[in-house]
Formats: structure tokens, C-alpha cells, sequence
């Protein structure tokens, strides 16, 4: 099990982690960082940075793990300071996509939604240009993304930014909670690993 989760992350693309259950992503985002020397985490839903403030993370130090929490209006005043820590870092999170549009929500008519293909347009373009300088500095990028229902024919479960994600990524993971200490995790796509499901231990929260 230890050589596949070192293995599981690859340089190449995206590696992509679909959920439903938020806890889910927070338990599987906080084990894959004690498998990397030094991670830069964008945590744009907070919930990593709660559970941090809160001391309920195990794994996480300041020396390991560069934590980014940005408000809305602060992201592009942050680049170049989250550029750097990239640059010493062996993996990056971004944590979660949908989440991302919160940050721009003034520039959104919530009944209308004008002005979203504006911002999947800036995701867009932020999600290149991060890929492209880990891919130069061959550091994996690991993105959340929560499955969401959207009304088509009929109602479906479709990730945020779908065909962005399908074309970019290398690696298409999710995860769910089996107990409140066990995660099972599915390898979806993967360009060396079978698709198959994993049993992961939840041992990097303290639960209270």
C-alpha cells in the first residue's frame, strides 16, 4: 500500500480527487501530504485550514506543509508569493475547484449566471500556468473537485470545469468514507496503475 500511494500522484498531468463527502477529501488531502518532504496547499474551501487552527491535523507543521487561505480579491496580490513556495515544495493542493469561484463571486449575476464563463475562463488559465511550472519543476498537482447534480435530460453527478479536467488530467481519483477510520479510495483513470479501489486507514485526523 505504501509503494502505490508514492506512486499514485504523477507529474504529467493533473491528478484529479472527485468526492462527495467533504471529511472524505479533508482525511485523504491530510495522508497524502506525510508522503511528500514539503507541500503548498491553496486551501480555497477553508476546511483544511480549520481543522489545522483546531489542531486536529496530525501531520501538519509549518516546516511541511505551506498553507495558502485566500479571500476574495487576494489571490492575484498572492501568486508570487505562492509561485516561490511551489518552487520548494515536492507537491502541490489545490483545494477545492468549486470553491475557486467564491473568491469572484461580486463578479457573478447569481440569477442569471453572467459572468461564470468569465471565471472558468481565470480557472482556467491559473490551472495552466501552475501546470505547466510544476510540470518544468516535476512536481505532481494534486486538485479536489465535489461532484455535484446538474439538471440535463435528467439530473446527473458532473465535477466542476468537467471537460477541462477529462482533458488535463493524468490521474482521476475518488474517494469516500467508509468508517470514521477507514477511506475507500478508486482509481479511475491512471497512466500505470489498474483501475481498482483502495482501503486507506484515516489515521491523520484527531477526532474528537
Amino acid at each position: 500500500m505504501h509503494n502505490i500511494l508514492c506512486d499514485l500522484l504523477t507529474i504529467g498531468g493533473l491528478n484529479t480527487l472527485l468526492f462527495y463527502n467533504p471529511y472524505a477529501k479533508l482525511c485523504f488531502t491530510s495522508t497524502i501530504t506525510s508522503y511528500f518532504r514539503k507541500t503548498t496547499y491553496l486551501d480555497f474551501d477553508t476546511t483544511y485550514t480549520a481543522y489545522t487552527k483546531s489542531n486536529l491535523i496530525k501531520n501538519y507543521t509549518l516546516d511541511g506543509i505551506s498553507l495558502f487561505t485566500p479571500n476574495e480579491g487576494e489571490l492575484e496580490s498572492l501568486i508570487t508569493n505562492i509561485v516561490s513556495n511551489i518552487s520548494n515544495s515536492s507537491l502541490l493542493i489545490i483545494d477545492s475547484l468549486n470553491s475557486f469561484y467564491n473568491l469572484y463571486y461580486k463578479k457573478i449575476d447569481m440569477e442569471s449566471l453572467k459572468g461564470i464563463s468569465t471565471i472558468q475562463h481565470t480557472l482556467s488559465n491559473f490551472l495552466m500556468i501552475l501546470l505547466k511550472f510544476c510540470q518544468s519543476l516535476r512536481i505532481p498537482i494534486l486538485v479536489t473537485n465535489m461532484m455535484r447534480y446538474r439538471k440535463k435530460e435528467e439530473w446527473i453527478k458532473t465535477p466542476t470545469n468537467k471537460r477541462f479536467l477529462q482533458k488535463k488530467s493524468a490521474v482521476m481519483l475518488f474517494v469516500e468514507l467508509l468508517s470514521q477510520n477507514m477511506l475507500f479510495l478508486d482509481i479511475i483513470t491512471h497512466p500505470t496503475l489498474l483501475p481498482t479501489t483502495l482501503t486507506l486507514d484515516n489515521n491523520n485526523i484527531n477526532i474528537i
